[in-house]
């Protein structure tokens, strides 16, 4: 599971493919899909640049996850 603060890496399943592969950091965990309960959660990341997205944890990968 994904902690506020965690970098992330965007992973290559995501929908929009101009976030692949792109670094940033959860900054709000905002629940679980209603439909996916066996680990579907959205998390509200921030880049570097101050953009910020919803994904799902499906999309993401931790820097500690990807070693």
């Amino acid at each position: 599971m994904l902690s506020i603060g965690d970098l992330v890496i965007v992973n290559d399943i995501c929908a929009l493919s101009s976030y692949r592969g792109e670094l940033a950091i959860v900054i709000k965990h905002m629940g679980q899909d209603p439909i996916d309960l066996d680990g579907g959660y959205y998390f509200k990341i921030q880049f570097s640049d101050g953009r910020q997205e919803i994904l799902t944890n499906k999309e993401l990968l931790s820097k500690a996850e990807r070693k």
